[in-house]
């Protein structure tokens, strides 16, 4: 890959209003390669670095005169560049445990109070591919879920004394010899932290041995992780994909913005990933898995309650009994195909009347498809062995029905053959 399209690569994934410098953003720089390496990228494609990029140090004071050098040179890069720069000196304890706990919750402090200062909650971080693979190799060690299988974010947001920070990792992808060869050939000045050699550190323990014996056995074993950490991330979005549509359905289906508490979004999850058949919401609303799909249903028993929904076209709306009913326009119509009793085409001339759904009521009558004549609905329902007794929904324009829902269609409202545009409605279980 070229020095060219991992830059094009990086721009994309980062956000426009970073890059247009409508918004500032804080850097982690370290002083290592990979901080460097994401500041250079960063000063090509962010307008006007100088105002728009604050880069951050912090001095741990760890390595006593390594540690100043590498201010020194963070400093320095700076100062060439013409960046802003802040930094924060503290002493941490040279006993290994709890260390790298103690020393992200300085750096998380340390954005939280730039964030604050600049107006700002985006922060970049330079964590590249063996950063992760390591990341998940510990959370595996420790014993993991699939959250810990995920690995770092390419973004994430974190509340950290109360302040929201959007951290971006747009160097995941990259692995850490081929950052290091980009700075070397580039002549861009990097330190190197000492500390990364000792093995009394169980990150280190696992980047210096763990993992290069591993790569004995499987050569792309780094590959084959991150792809892993890349499926569950997958995974994860298309549940949450699947709940956004899921929350918005069941807004629809009780026509008004509930709040959904966390213990909801964890029923709705658990239905998603199979570990529940069927949670009850508010609304009297319960979600249901069949295992292939998943419905939304309402759980009130009251069948004669009346009711009526006008129906948007195109659009879609859910009768109090769970059923979703869809519009859409279809323009020159060709071999149109019923796919099932629940599916049918429409004359335009529906197209800008008002059609709404009701209940059946006593003495309904229509003209169903292949005659005038006018029947008394509550027959038809008895020809087809539905309960009379039963709160049966109608499609109906003005003063006529022009559905039996899922039985019969009205006579007036067949499809000619001229038509050059029909409507086609659809009914389903609500399926999301």
């Amino acid at each position: 890959m070229s020095d060219n399209s991992i830059v094009d690569k990086i721009r994309n994934n980062i956000s426009k209003k970073i890059v247009n410098g409508e918004k500032k953003a804080i850097v982690g720089y370290s002083g290592g390669s990979d901080s460097r390496f994401l500041l250079e990228i960063l000063t090509l494609i962010v307008k006007d670095p100088k105002k728009n990029l604050i880069v951050c140090h912090v001095n741990y004071g760890l390595r006593n005169l390594e540690s100043d050098k590498d201010q020194q040179l963070v400093e320095k890069i700076c100062n060439s560049l013409n960046l802003n720069l802040e930094i924060k000196n503290c002493s941490l304890s040279e006993e290994p445990k709890g260390i790298q706990e103690k020393a992200r919750k300085i750096r998380m402090g340390f954005f939280s109070d730039l964030s604050t200062k600049y107006n700002t909650n985006h922060c970049f971080l330079g964590h590249n591919i063996n950063d992760q693979i390591e990341t998940i190799m510990q959370n595996i060690i420790r014993g993991t879920g699939k959250k810990g299988l995920s690995g770092m974010k390419y973004t994430n947001s974190i509340y950290f004394n109360k302040k929201k920070l959007i951290l971006s990792r747009p160097l995941l992808d990259l692995r850490k010899k081929f950052i290091e060869e980009y700075c070397t050939k580039n002549n861009l000045e990097f330190c190197v932290d000492s500390s990364n050699k000792k093995n009394i550190y169980n990150r280190n323990l696992l980047r210096n041995k763990i993992i290069p014996e591993i790569e004995k056995i499987n050569p792309q074993f780094v590959e084959a992780i991150n792809n892993l950490s890349k499926n569950v991330n997958n995974l994860d979005e298309n549940v949450e994909a699947q709940k956004k549509r899921i929350i918005k359905d069941y807004q629809s289906l009780i026509n008004e913005e509930k709040f959904l508490g966390r213990n909801h979004h964890e029923m709705i999850n658990n239905v998603i990933t199979n570990k529940s058949k069927s949670e009850n919401l508010p609304g009297d609303i319960n979600i249901r898995s069949t295992g292939k799909s998943i419905f939304l249903e309402s759980r009130l028993n009251n069948k004669s309650e009346s009711y009526k929904i006008f129906l948007p076209i195109p659009g879609k709306i859910f009768l109090p009994s769970g059923e979703k009913i869809t519009s859409k326009i279809i323009n020159k119509p060709t071999n149109l195909k019923l796919v099932n009793k629940n599916n049918i085409y429409i004359s335009s001339n529906y197209i800008d009347k008002k059609l709404f759904i009701r209940n059946r009521i006593n003495g309904d009558k229509m003209s169903p498809f292949g005659t005038d004549k006018k029947i008394r609905v509550k027959k038809l329902l008895s020809d087809y062995k539905v309960s009379v007794k039963s709160n049966y929904p109608l499609l109906c324009s003005e003063n006529e029905i022009i559905w039996l829902i899922g039985l019969r269609q009205s006579n007036k409202s067949v499809v000619l053959k001229t038509e050059k545009k029909v409507i086609e409605l659809l009914v389903s279980k609500n399926s999301v």
